[in-house]
């Protein structure tokens, strides 16, 4: 966590990047509640100290943390769908990481924009919407040509990093 802060001091993207992995790891096969107390006790304050609203900082590494439920190989999330559905485990993890692959992002939206998670005035708010259905609609509507994705994508991206 130390060593995170000292990161991000200088780039705050790459902070979030190394928080990202480091509840990734604290989360492989723990519940939810056992991750959220992992994680916000040892890596959200060192997102708070890099000036990170404090609400975002805790959803960030909360939702970074739980992601470990639909990535192989650890896959809990996706071991009990597949037992229901008596389907393979790995087949099913992989399908749950290729629908799931926008929570991937959520986190970083939600601490660029903090407007999601409705910190800020109106405007800001308003404009944290816009900006994150504007990515998921280009990211995901298959009708658009995949110029149009990659340059929707890559402006949204430059909309939050810039912000």
């Amino acid at each position: 966590a130390l060593m995170i802060g000292q990161l991000g001091e200088s780039s705050l993207l790459l902070a979030l990047v190394l928080t990202a992995l480091a509840a990734f790891v604290l989360g492989l096969g723990v519940a939810t509640v056992g991750v959220y107390i992992l994680t916000a006790t040892l890596l959200a304050p060192g997102l708070i100290f890099l000036g990170v609203p404090t609400l975002a900082a805790h959803y960030f590494v909360l939702l970074s943390g739980i992601l470990s439920m639909i990535t192989p190989p650890v896959a809990l999330a996706s071991l009990a769908a597949s037992t229901l559905a008596k389907a393979d485990f790995m087949k099913t993890a992989w399908q749950a990481m290729r629908f799931g692959w926008i929570l991937f992002v959520l986190p970083f939206l939600v601490v660029f924009q903090p407007g999601l998670l409705l910190i800020g005035d109106w405007a800001e708010i308003f404009w944290a919407f816009v900006i994150s259905l504007a990515f998921v609609y280009a990211a995901t509507d298959v009708r658009l040509p995949i110029w149009v994705k990659a340059a929707a994508i890559v402006l949204t991206i430059f909309g939050i990093v810039g912000s």
